[in-house]
């Protein structure tokens, strides 16, 4: 967390806040969600929760998700880092709503098509949200809409002792497995969106109870009142919502398409085939493994066009043109790569390594910098730093890369060499002994893993949202009262209040 905060930090905080930052490095704004202070037992357990659904979430690149771009702890808080929060939750409009829903009919068709094409794009490629509900849903001017995996009210549900101090609104849309314990699937996401539906025409829930084992009795039990007809909506609203809200996932619908195509029949879903795109990928990993580069390059070509936002299949095709050693392509590759992984080292060091091979020696630094700074232990990267610099800087990136590999005979042998350079004999002649002791090596600086799609490889319609409520629920999460913590370095970023 001392990436974003320093330890001046006025915290610790009892509830959730967000901060907007402006990273001037990465030249992005992005937005830290900072957990409310959790004991030493709440944190055993919650993290690895956590953490189990991001790494999946963070594989959706769609334009209306926010992209997960780091997550951690320490011993008080979990932090996350995404791309900017826009706007306010739809929570905020329905809470200021005296109907209890404050948008019209034309609104809720544009929410549910983004909702909808974020799940049916995750849910193509075997991912599932879990959490869906009006606090994970950002409406922003211009009807732009922002689907969260992590908002701060979410946050505070996962490490609270007090979960159900207050009914939190995320109970209703949890179906009747997830009540009981088991893992959310793509059917669970279509009960949450049918019981947002339910609120949306009606300005209600149809659960209520005085103590959560009614709750949940309810949930598992009660079939929900038919909504019928509502002005404004198709005729059929209501059975679709109830065939959303079915108890036995089975019977609700079978995919997010079907749901949206019996709803609004004229709605046509952006479609990315992600069976399409995952039997290229494979393809394309077994023609790098037999050296068939150029057959590899040519299936992660379609697979881009197919899936253009995808980051991860960008970085592969930028290995591809590497072993072809197309450089500048390689270099063009890997530059949108980290326009989508913005915090993985792995890229960085790819394209850093690409810069060099470029002769753009400087540029490669900042790069590689870059790496290690989102990549501790990337070895590679400190071999190269220590290639590109000179005295004191060289001798830095070198004594790190053997702290993190003290058994590479490279290493030792190059330290032992900047030593030497330096003018400290005694110590360059004890690390040249001690490497010659050590296994052979292969001593070129080159990528020892590439990375490859997650694995280690070796060698709208115009208009506005209707006017939200003012944020006056006091020490809210949008509007921290204490002053937001102060980042490390002057010029590295400009940590700003959430609007």
């Amino acid at each position: 967390m001392s990436r974003y905060f320093s330890p001046s930090d006025p915290g610790p905080y009892d509830r959730a806040r967000k901060f907007d930052v402006k990273d001037l490095m990465l030249e992005r704004e992005i937005t830290v969600t900072l957990s409310g202070q959790w004991s030493p037992e709440q944190r055993r357990g919650i993290l690895d929760k956590i953490l189990w659904g991001a790494r999946s979430w963070a594989r959706v690149y769609h334009p209306h998700v926010a992209a997960l771009y780091d997550l951690g702890g320490d011993e008080q808080h979990l932090y996350i880092v995404t791309d900017r929060h826009k706007g306010r939750s739809l929570q905020n409009f329905l809470d200021g709503s005296p109907e209890g829903h404050s948008l019209s009919p034309t609104d809720v068709r544009i929410l549910i098509e983004a909702v909808a094409s974020v799940l049916q794009y995750a849910h193509g490629y075997g991912i599932s949200h879990g959490e869906l509900c009006p606090e994970q849903i950002l409406l922003s001017p211009g009807r732009r809409v922002q689907v969260l995996r992590y908002a701060p009210e979410v946050l505070d549900l996962r490490t609270s002792d007090r979960l159900w101090e207050k009914l939190p609104s995320l109970a209703f849309y949890q179906s009747p497995q997830q009540t009981v314990g088991f893992p959310a699937t793509q059917a669970d996401d279509i009960y949450a969106l049918g019981m947002l539906l339910y609120r949306l025409t009606t300005g209600a829930y149809p659960f209520s109870a005085a103590s959560l084992p009614m709750f949940i009795d309810q949930v598992l039990t009660r079939i929900p009142d038919d909504v019928g007809t509502v002005s404004g909506y198709p005729r059929n609203v209501g059975s679709v919502i109830a065939r959303c809200l079915e108890k036995n996932p089975e019977a609700r619908f079978a995919s997010v398409e079907e749901l949206v195509r019996c709803l609004y029949p004229d709605m046509t879903l952006p479609t990315v085939d992600a069976a399409r795109v995952r039997d290229l990928d494979r393809a394309a990993l077994q023609f790098l493994q037999q050296k068939r580069f150029e057959e590899a390059l040519s299936l992660w070509r379609d697979a881009v066009a197919i899936d253009p936002g995808n980051g991860r299949l960008m970085n592969n095709l930028g290995v591809a043109l590497c072993r072809l050693e197309r450089w500048k392509e390689a270099e063009d590759a890997f530059r949108k790569a980290t326009e989508c992984l913005a915090f993985d080292g792995y890229v960085y060091f790819h394209l850093g390594w690409v810069l060099w091979k470029l002769d753009l020696a400087s540029q490669a630094q900042i790069v590689l910098k870059q790496a290690i700074r989102f990549q501790p232990r990337l070895i590679e990267a400190y071999l190269l730093l220590g290639l590109l610099t000179q005295g004191r800087d060289r001798l830095d990136y070198l004594q790190m890369a053997a702290m993190v590999r003290p058994k590479s005979r490279p290493v030792h042998l190059a330290l032992a060499e900047a030593l030497l350079s330096d003018g400290r004999q005694e110590e360059a002649y004890k690390y040249r002994e001690y490497a010659q002791n050590l296994p052979l090596e292969k001593e070129e600086i080159k990528p020892r893993h590439m990375r490859i799609d997650g694995e280690d490889l070796h060698s709208s319609e115009e208009g506005e949202w209707p006017e939200a409520p003012p944020d006056d629920r006091g020490g809210g999460v949008s509007s921290p009262r204490k002053p937001p913590p102060k980042l490390p370095g002057a010029g590295e970023a400009q940590l700003l209040p959430s609007e």
